[in-house]
């Protein structure tokens, strides 16, 4: 089992690796977020996206500086107004008894 506390320091690793948000495969990119912080065993994310620079987001990746993926998503969100988008990456270990 994986301590809790090793778990810890994954979370600000992956902080330390998500550098911006990259919508609809390069449409639109974020690098400033309302939130970034890791605690515990997730990574909680809150960034805006803007009214107009995309009328629906379909993808979501999360990259590091030098532009490789580090998490993405698969979405359908309308952006008929400013919209805060709320996401969290949450750690865990699985076990495989198989």
């Amino acid at each position: 089992m994986i301590t809790p506390n090793f778990i810890q320091k994954l979370a600000g690793y992956l902080d330390t690796q998500v550098e911006k948000v990259v919508l609809n495969n390069g449409v639109y990119e974020i690098d400033t977020f309302n939130v970034k912080q890791a605690a515990e065993d997730q990574l909680t994310l809150t960034y805006t996206v803007p009214q107009g620079s995309v009328d629906l987001i379909s993808h979501i990746e999360l990259q590091n500086q030098n532009g490789e993926v580090v998490s993405s998503n698969g979405v359908h969100v309308p952006i008929t107004a400013d919209t805060l988008i709320h996401q969290t990456i949450k750690i865990t270990e699985v076990i495989n008894h198989g």
